[in-house]
């Protein structure tokens, strides 16, 4: 696989999950919190593992600062990026728990192949999917210009996207490295928690 650092970004207020989604056990009542559930995925191939957050939750990760100018998961992707040691980041939100490794590996591959690329990005039929995407260290410059010309609140990561040399990785692509798609399903909610849980114990980790 090749050299990058692992940014799990972490923030947010989790208000329609109604507590910190990061620290849920998932997939089960007695299990260890979602956010391992993505470090141990994830982080196995990756040079260095960055959580960006208020609490590194236990894990062997270094954790990082959000940007102070800017807000949401804008934020922390800038503090990551700024903090990473390698090129290439790869940026999960912690609330999407079943990350694909194969995926992964796939969308570090396409970053190899195309220098030009300030990001690899999957699309899905929600649109692009920013936060599980490759990001090269220098997309923090158009990003940080991105979050100046926002509201007070800053544009979402999805319109900071428009700043950047994209890759994108549509779904007849990224489909050979994660048939099942499940990880791009995110728990915002109780409902989709419970639905993250079942896909889970259907999944194998290589």
């Amino acid at each position: 696989m090749a050299a990058h650092s692992l940014l799990i970004l972490a923030g947010g207020h989790s208000s329609r999950m109604g507590r910190d989604k990061a620290q849920i056990p998932f997939p089960g009542p007695h299990d260890p919190p979602m956010i391992a559930s993505v470090y141990r995925r994830l982080a196995g191939g990756a040079d260095e593992c960055l959580v960006a957050a208020s609490s590194t939750y236990g894990l062997d990760c270094r954790l990082v600062a959000d940007h102070p100018e800017f807000a949401g998961p804008l934020a922390g992707l800038l503090g990551g990026l700024a903090a990473a040691r390698s090129e290439l980041v790869l940026a999960v939100a912690a609330d999407l728990p079943c990350p694909a490794p194969a995926l992964a590996e796939g969308l570090l591959r396409l970053a190899v192949g195309d220098l030009e690329a300030d990001a690899v990005v999957p699309v899905t039929r929600r649109g692009p999917e920013p936060l599980f995407a490759v990001y090269r260290a220098r997309a923090a410059t158009p990003l940080a210009r991105a979050g100046h010309r926002g509201c007070a609140r800053g544009p979402s990561l999805s319109e900071a996207l428009g700043l950047l040399r994209v890759r994108e990785v549509h779904e007849q692509d990224w489909r050979r490295w994660d048939p099942s798609g499940a990880s791009f399903t995110d728990c915002d909610t109780p409902a989709e928690l419970a639905l993250a849980a079942g896909l889970a114990a259907g999944l194998t980790e290589d």
